[in-house]
């Protein structure tokens, strides 16, 4: 039965032992400043994500340490991609983007940062 309880212990004490990141910002029109609602913020080669609020903010929680690359896309905007974004553990990372209109067009326009 000791066994047990210590087992359970160290389990218990691993999992909380594992911080996990926060990645927020906000994102705004590069011409005129304003709040972009419903922006599609995606974390590639995982499943996470986010759409910006009323605000033009987002939230992105539960990602493990690491680099990761973002893709940021809204219709009638210039796709982003941000890459090598370092994320730590226990401290939240904000990365902003000013998105610019684009011309709704066959082809998509790519900017890499």
């Amino acid at each position: 039965m000791k066994q047990c309880t210590l087992l359970i212990l160290l389990s218990v004490a691993c999992l909380a032992g594992q911080q996990r990141t926060l990645l927020r910002g906000r994102i705004v029109d590069s011409q005129t400043g304003e709040q972009l609602v419903g922006v599609n913020v995606l974390v590639k080669g995982t499943y996470a994500g986010a759409s910006s609020g009323l605000d033009g903010s987002y939230i992105i929680e539960g990602l493990s340490p690491g680099s990761y690359d973002l893709e940021v896309s809204y219709m009638g905007y210039k796709l982003i991609q941000r890459n090598g974004v370092s994320l730590t553990p226990g401290v939240a990372v904000e990365e902003n983007f000013e998105m610019e209109t684009t011309v709704l067009a066959f082809g998509q326009d790519v900017v890499v940062i």
